[in-house]
């Protein structure tokens, strides 16, 4: 194998396959630093951990057994408000969801998980990241809570628990989108360190406690960053980035 050349990205060193090696690392992927990045045609693919544990949540992949809670989660009256998913949203549906998170994960395309608790694997909620651009080292993030499970800080826990895993990763910029009027989603992605409006000051009770975070730093928007910023209309955009 020839000499294989390194490249600095903002999560760490990783190794960058010389012209005659690429097609092999397609195949392969590389792992550098602990990182699970790979090379597709010339651009990193970013990808976070597939499970991801934190002091008041586990993140994992979606299992047949989770339908259930699925369609619980992406059923309830009140999210559909919020979300763009096919309603009814029955049993049906969630298998193909299912399927369908895998092989996003497989593709790079989408990472979907299932919010667990840490001592029960109890299912509390959805968070993903979607919509990707990793030659931006972008991201979209996203996340629902059980309707059972709302007002206990499940939802600000899924999403720091989220988007430092996509930091780490090696992504850059991490988006959130809300719809006008959600102030509920609002204040969890000022407890998450997401900038661009002034965060309420909402509070719920039985909030879990959530180790706090330095703020991240806000750099001046590229032209592709400020079109992800504005290109939905009717959605509020917020950005968490690092240096």
């Amino acid at each position: 194998m020839c000499k294989v050349h390194r490249i600095l990205t903002a999560a760490g060193e990783i190794a960058r396959p010389c012209a005659e090696d690429l097609a092999h690392f397609k195949l392969r992927g590389v792992v550098e630093c602990g990182l699970p990045t790979a090379y597709y045609g010339g651009v990193v693919r970013i990808e976070p951990e597939p499970v991801i544990i934190a002091s008041t949540v586990v993140l994992r992949p979606w299992r047949a057994e989770d339908i259930t809670a699925l369609t619980a989660i992406y059923g309830d009256p009140l999210s559909v408000q919020y979300i763009d998913v096919p309603q009814p949203y029955d049993a049906a549906r969630a298998a193909k969801f299912v399927r369908r998170a895998a092989g996003s994960r497989a593709a790079g395309t989408a990472f979907h998980y299932a919010v667990t608790l840490p001592d029960s694997d109890t299912v509390v909620g959805s968070a993903y990241l979607h919509d990707l651009a990793p030659a931006e080292a972008a991201s979209d993030v996203s996340y629902l809570i059980h309707p059972r499970h709302r007002g206990r800080g499940w939802a600000a826990a899924a999403l720091v628990t989220l988007s430092d895993a996509a930091l780490r990763a090696g992504f850059r910029h991490i988006f959130a989108r809300i719809k006008p009027g959600n102030r509920a989603s609002e204040a969890v992605v000022a407890r998450a360190g997401f900038t661009g409006f002034e965060p309420t000051t909402e509070k719920s009770g039985g909030t879990p406690h959530i180790e706090p975070r330095p703020t991240p730093t806000m750099e001046t928007s590229s032209p592709h960053t400020s079109d992800r910023l504005n290109r939905e209309p009717g959605f509020i955009s917020f950005r968490l980035t690092t240096r």
